[in-house]
C-alpha cells in the first residue's frame, strides 16, 4: 500500500476527512513552562481531532466531524467556529447534560503539560449522521481520547467498522497518557491490540515511551510496525521525523527553524501530511508537507492557526 515515490490510493468517497474526538477550550497560559497556580490564561479552540479538521478545510479540502459538546456557550462557540471554517457539523452531537470539556494547556517550547477536566467528550454517541459520515470518508482520523473512557470507547470502534468496511484510510495519533484512562482498563495493551486495524499512526517519542516504554526511536518505530500498523510517522521534535513501512525506513529532517509554540504542532503535521494524500503527491513529499505545515505552525501560539497552501509552500521548499 505505501511506496515511498508514489501516491497512497484513496477510495472514492465524497467526505475527505472525517475526524472523531474530543473538541476542547484550550486555556492556554501566558507562562511558559506554567505550573498554572496564580498564571493567567486564554482559551483557544482546541481538540486533536477538530484541529485536524478545521486545519485540513483551511488547506483547500472538506472534512467534517463526529463529537460531543454542552449546549453552554462554549459549546455554543465551538459549533460556530466549525461552521465558520466549513467544516461539517452533522456528526456533532449537542449535551444538555454535560458541559463543553477543557483543558489547561502550559505554553511550552517542548511537550507542554495539561490538566484535562473532562465532560461532554466521553459522551460521544453514535448517530445515523455519524455512521454515514464513517461509510462515506476517503479518510478517518481520531485519537486515543475517546478510546479512554466509555461509552466513547465503544462507539469509536463502531465508527471504525464503519470506516473499514467501505476502505477507508484509517489514521491513528496514539496520544496515550495513562491520566486519562479509566481505572482498571489497560489502555496501553488496548492500543497495542488495535494498531493492527489502522493504515497509518503517528506518534511522538513522548507518546511512544508512554505507550511501549523506553527504547530508541527505531526501537520505538518497530514496535508499533510488530503490532500490524501500515505505516508509522514517529516525530522526534528537533530531530525530525522517523518513517517506517514494511521493511523500508526513512529519515526526514526537521523544516522548523523558530518554535514559539509547540501547541497543535502534531495536528498541523498531520493536517499538511493528509492534505498531501489527497492531492496525490508521493508518499515522501506528502510527508514533507506535514513537516512544513508543523514548521509553520510552531512559529505561532495556538493549536489552530491560518493555515494557508500560500503559507506552507514557502517552508516546504517548492
Amino acid at each position: 500500500m505505501f511506496q515511498w515515490e508514489q501516491p497512497v490510493a484513496l477510495a472514492p468517497a465524497a467526505v475527505d476527512l472525517t475526524a472523531v474526538g474530543e473538541v476542547l477550550i484550550d486555556m492556554i497560559s501566558h507562562s511558559y513552562d506554567s505550573d498554572f497556580v496564580g498564571d493567567s490564561f486564554s482559551s483557544h479552540f482546541g481538540g486533536s481531532p477538530a484541529n485536524v479538521a478545521m486545519n485540513l478545510r483551511r488547506l483547500g479540502w472538506n472534512s467534517a466531524i463526529i463529537t460531543s459538546v454542552g449546549l453552554e456557550p462554549f459549546g455554543r462557540y465551538i459549533v460556530k467556529t466549525l461552521q465558520e471554517a466549513g467544516v461539517a457539523v452533522q456528526g456533532v452531537l449537542r449535551q444538555a447534560q454535560h458541559p463543553t470539556s477543557m483543558v489547561v494547556v502550559s505554553k511550552s517550547r517542548s511537550s507542554p503539560r495539561f490538566i484535562a477536566y473532562r465532560q461532554a467528550d466521553r459522551y460521544l454517541d453514535v448517530t445515523a449522521a455519524g455512521l454515514e459520515l464513517a461509510a462515506t470518508s476517503k479518510i478517518l482520523h481520531f485519537t486515543s481520547w475517546p478510546l479512554s473512557l466509555e461509552p466513547a470507547r465503544s462507539a469509536l470502534q463502531e465508527l471504525l467498522a464503519a470506516a473499514r468496511a467501505q476502505g477507508c484510510l484509517v489514521g491513528f495519533d496514539p496520544n496515550y497518557r495513562e491520566v486519562l484512562w479509566e481505572q482498571g482498563h489497560d489502555g496501553r495493551r488496548f492500543i497495542e491490540r488495535l494498531l493492527a486495524q489502522v493504515d497509518v499512526v503517528k506518534p511522538s517519542d513522548d507518546d511512544a515511551q508512554h505507550i511501549f516504554g523506553g527504547g530508541t526511536p527505531e526501537v520505538q518505530l518497530q514496535r508499533f510496525l510488530d503490532c500490524g500498523a501500515g505505516l508509522v510517522m514517529l516525530t522526534l521534535g528537533p530531530e525530525g521525523c522517523l518513517v517506517g513501512y514494511g521493511r523500508e525506513v526513512k529519515h526526514l529532517p526537521t523544516l522548523a527553524t523558530d518554535v514559539v509554540d509547540t501547541t497543535g504542532a502534531g495536528d498541523a503535521f498531520w493536517s499538511g501530511f493528509y492534505a498531501g494524500l489527497l492531492s496525490g503527491l508521493s508518499l515522501e513529499r506528502a510527508l514533507r508537507r506535514g513537516s512544513a505545515t508543523a514548521a509553520y505552525k510552531l512559529t505561532q501560539t495556538g493549536a489552530v492557526v491560518d493555515l494557508s497552501l500560500a503559507a506552507i509552500k514557502p517552508w516546504e521548499g517548492e
